[in-house]
């Protein structure tokens, strides 16, 4: 869901916000106009793009949809990253950051700033999301909802729902110094103690309710009472307690599976009604292990660590400008910034890729081991077929920030079917 491109604008806008909000200058009479040619601009980008692959995919008077389709998911791809490449530094100069720091300035909440500056990035989301509703619908007889219903499903499962979790976590830390300033001013509470209490009820909020929200988020409801029952039957095998099953309701668009919390009891198994109609009942088997593998061998506690190693490195490097009395100067925060976010940002590719490797692997050990298999099939060839099904000619197939490339793993279960079904996989 978080892709790459994003989260990298979430970075380059903050650490722009950080640089002028204490600063005069960068203010612009013409900001509002400005912005808003600006986003008019990268939609109209994305609009002709749909043009063009719809031209490209006409031969002899005959269109072709799916070719007109993947024409444009090509163009679309690269005008997304110039959006999150680019628009930070267009915001920064035409003065619309330096804008939303100065209405936190004058008494508006923090938290409601930081998403006003995020917000030309969703105005051009939402615009992107109904261009490809357009895209996707033309000739295709298969969909029995109206184009605002597809708009909004794909506004709930794209790159929106990516922004939002990625900014979750910002939001929420501002919303502390949004409730301490309230209740020191209003109430007279003491500031530091405030701040204190008000961080652990919004931590504890985001790591237990956060994933609550994002399954109402996307629509997230039960499983038909046959496939509910099999998935029960995993979830008992494999052992994982105080996980719920939900399916995510997108009219066919998402083929996928994933597991969303972090403690038992808030953590929710997502299946994508997709794969119903893509994947055998052996191969969805085969994915809700690989999802269980994840939990039952402690992915999210690894995935956790580079963000704990990227904090230590910012922590680290203002101590030593502190050390040098250089804390508050621009060159220390641009570097523990910069220091930071590369650390994050490798650290967590890196590490979420060996963790889908050793999922697959760990999946096929539970099917041996944990359940009662009952066929002569390798669960490696079984999971195999499935990936090949969901990724192959898909974009996805191909190395991406937080998922290894489809050879690779294909390439890993041969070595797992090959080297007798170990029941010990290798720790990550």
């Amino acid at each position: 869901m978080v892709s790459l491109r994003y989260f990298v604008l979430v970075l380059l806008t903050i650490c722009c916000r950080e640089l002028v909000a204490e600063r005069s200058g960068f203010e612009n009479p013409y900001t509002l106009p400005l912005v808003v040619a600006f986003v008019l601009c990268i939609v109209m980008m994305t609009k002709i793009a749909a043009l063009r692959a719809a031209h490209g995919a006409t031969l002899a008077g005959t269109s072709f949809n799916w070719l007109a389709r993947e024409l444009f998911y090509a163009s679309r791809r690269r005008i997304e990253s110039i959006w999150c490449y680019a628009s930070p530094l267009v915001l920064l100069v035409c003065g619309w950051i330096k804008w939303t720091c100065l209405l936190e300035q004058s008494g508006w909440p923090q938290s409601l700033a930081l998403l006003l500056c995020f917000a030309p990035t969703f105005v051009f989301l939402m615009s992107v999301e109904l261009v490809a509703t357009q895209v996707e619908r033309v000739g295709d007889a298969r969909f029995n909802t109206t184009i605002l219903q597809t708009w909004l499903t794909r506004i709930r499962l794209g790159e929106t729902a990516g922004v939002l979790t990625c900014l979750a976590p910002v939001v929420l830390l501002s919303l502390v110094s949004d409730l301490s300033q309230v209740a020191s001013t209003a109430w007279g509470f003491d500031k530091s103690i405030t701040s204190s209490t008000c961080t652990a009820i919004i931590v504890g909020f985001f790591v237990l309710l956060f994933p609550l929200f994002l399954t109402a988020w996307s629509s997230g409801k039960a499983l038909p009472d046959a496939s509910a029952e099999r998935v029960t039957r995993l979830v008992r095998a494999t052992g994982v307690r105080g996980i719920q099953t939900t399916l995510i309701s997108s009219n066919g668009r998402w083929a996928g599976a994933a597991v969303v919390g972090w403690f038992p009891g808030f953590r929710r198994l997502w299946l994508g009604d997709g794969l119903f109609s893509v994947l055998s009942p052996k191969e969805i088997d085969m994915v809700v292990l690989h999802e269980l593998a994840h939990v039952t061998r402690f992915h999210f506690f690894w995935r956790l660590m580079p963000v704990v190693w990227a904090m230590a490195a910012g922590v680290g490097i203002w101590m030593i400008g502190s050390y040098l009395e250089m804390a508050e100067t621009l060159t220390t925060k641009l570097l523990a910034g910069l220091t930071s976010s590369w650390i994050m940002l490798y650290g967590l590719g890196n590490v979420a890729r060996r963790c889908e490797l050793d999922a697959d692997r760990t999946a096929c050990s539970l099917a041996l081991a944990a359940t009662d298999w009952g066929t002569t099939q390798s669960p490696a060839v079984i999971l195999s077929s499935a990936l090949s099904k969901l990724l192959e000619g898909n974009p996805s197939a191909e190395v991406t920030w937080l998922h290894p490339s489809l050879d690779h793993r294909l390439e890993s279960l041969s070595q797992w079917n090959t080297n007798g079904h170990p029941s010990m996989i290798p720790n990550v």
